[in-house]
């Protein structure tokens, strides 16, 4: 007798539950944990890949990322998480939303 009861609630919840799910879309959200960001100079190819501020865990020393030149960001491991996030962003399709955001958790090279 409480099967009876039961079986179409859980029928219900499952028909319900799939309707949500099938036609549910969420933007993907990604934590990069690595060195200095410039968020600034990101290779950003869409208006759905959006990058929150950075987050420094540690306590670095602070940097103005106007004054980094394309060469430090190539060649300094201080930067090693910009060159990362630009890595992400050159294979990141254009329709995917995506909120990424930066932590800092590393201070050294």
């Amino acid at each position: 007798m409480v099967t009876k009861i039961i079986r179409p609630l859980l029928y219900g919840a499952a028909f319900f539950c799939s309707l949500i799910f099938n036609h549910a879309e969420a933007t993907l959200k990604i934590a990069l944990l690595d060195t200095g960001f410039c968020i600034e100079k990101a290779e950003i190819k869409s208006s759905k890949h959006i990058i929150e501020s950075v987050q420094d865990m540690t306590s670095a020393q602070k940097f103005d990322c106007s004054k980094v030149t394309a060469n430090d960001l190539e060649t300094s491991g201080r930067f090693h998480g910009q060159k990362v996030l630009n890595e992400f962003l050159s294979y990141l399709k254009k329709d995917i939303e995506v909120t990424i955001y930066p932590l800092v958790i590393y201070d050294q090279t």
